[in-house]
Order: structure tokens, then sequence, then C-alpha cells
């Protein structure tokens, strides 16, 4: 068993060096990524008495990878933006990020450029939606038990989001869920509007965030299905539990 344990180990660690000698030196930037990603879910399964000294090699190498996306003029801007923002949040999710002090503030400071510039160049409607409901789930310090509090900004701008896309019945429903004031022109639409027509355009919002029209970080793509969730399910049943820790989006 331990020689069995000793060959899983060395499998991985080649497989580690093999997707960082691949990610430095192939003259495909889709190779390079790719190859990249498959190191980093090797590291995940180096023991932790390994796990700082690759981690900090996979961290030059993001740092290597991240230059060359910038440089690549092959790349549209949305996608190197959404490409480079996806790896540093990857590295972050996984705790690279905290192996290196030095580096770590510098991280968190590209992130937030990176976001903000491919928060500035979105256009399509259900993607500046996808990216309100992703700062409507950020974790908050403090006590959150008070609605609308810390949640109103956010939870306000979700609103305005589906009233652009013609949902007022549904932007209804997520004020009286965080306790935000109706605004007038609300209640004008939803009594002038059909219902009808309102369910036809939820069916083409859910069919859009299925495929979404640009391009999106790592942290965007993996609210969708939250997101989904609560355009699909009944007005007067919102899959949407707020308790000390945040959001909670359940089935």
């Amino acid at each position: 068993m331990a020689s069995v344990g000793r060959l899983a180990l060395l499998e991985t660690i080649v497989s580690l060096r093999a997707g960082l000698l691949a990610a430095s030196q192939s003259d495909s930037i889709e190779e390079r990524i790719s190859r990249f990603c498959d190191s980093l879910s090797a590291w995940a399964k180096v023991p932790q008495a390994a796990s700082h000294f690759y981690g900090r090699l996979i961290l030059d190498a993001l740092f290597a990878l991240a230059e060359c996306i910038e440089d690549d003029s092959r790349l549209g801007d949305m996608q190197r933006l959404a490409i480079e923002l996806s790896l540093w949040q990857a590295a972050c999710k996984l705790g690279l990020a905290e192996l290196d002090d030095g580096r770590s503030a510098f991280i968190l400071t590209r992130q937030r450029r990176l976001q903000h510039a491919l928060e500035s160049k979105t256009t399509a409607p259900v993607v500046k939606l996808l990216f309100r409901w992703l700062s409507l789930l950020n974790t908050r310090p403090g006590k959150k038990l008070v609605l609308p509090g810390v949640f109103e900004s956010d939870a306000s701008a979700i609103v305005a989001g589906l009233m652009d896309l013609g949902l007022p019945r549904r932007a209804r429903a997520i004020c009286m869920k965080f306790h935000v004031p109706f605004d007038p022109i609300m209640r004008w639409t939803i009594e002038h509007r059909p219902e009808s027509e309102e369910i036809s355009r939820t069916k083409g919002l859910l069919e859009r965030l299925a495929g979404p029209p640009e391009p999106l970080p790592y942290s965007a793509m993996i609210c969708i299905p939250s997101l989904q969730r609560v355009l699909a399910a009944p007005l007067d049943a919102l899959p949407i539990v707020i308790n000390s820790n945040g959001i909670l989006i359940f089935d």
C-alpha cells in the first residue's frame, strides 16, 4: 500500500511539473492556460508538507502567464480581462495567494482592477445583472439581520436590473425579500404589462444566462445557477435565505 501511495504522489508531482513546463514553453496561449490549469489540479492533491514549495512555483508561473495574457494581441480586451481575472480568482480560492504575503496584496488589488475594468466594458444587460448578483452574494462583515441594511445598495441594483429587463414582478419580489421600497413606476408597470409577457421575458433571460453573450470570470460563472434558480422560482417563494452569514440560496 505504501508503494501505491508513493507512486500516486510521483504521478501527481510529474503532472504538476509537466503542466508548469508546458505552461511556460508552449507557443499557444490556449495550451499554456490549459496546462497551467492541469498543474493547479495536480497541486491540490500534493501533501501539505510539499504544497508550500510547489505552490510558490505555481504562483511564479501564474505571474508569468498573466503577463503573456495581457500582451497577447490575439485576445480581445474582454477575453484578456476575464481569463486573467479567472486565474487569479481560482488561485485565491485554492489558497495560493496566502503562500506569499509579499504578493498577496498585489493579487487582491489586481483582481479588483480587473473586475472593475471588465464590468465597465460590459454592455449586455444579462451580464450586468449577473455582476450585480455576484455583488449581492458577497460576504459582509458584521450583523446582517436588519433589512435592508448592508444589502440595500446591491439589492436595489438587482431591482433596477430586473426592471431594465422588463421583469417588474420579479423586481417587486426582490424588494419584498430585502425590504427595499417600491418605486412608483414599478407598480404602474405591473398594472399595465401582462404577466404572460413577463413569463416570456423570464424564459428568454434564462436562455441567455445558459450561454452568456460576453466573456465571464470564474466568480461570475459559478453564480449563474443560483441566479437561474431565483429567476425560475415562484414569485412568492424565492429560494433566498438571509442569515448572519449572508445570503444562502437553496434548491
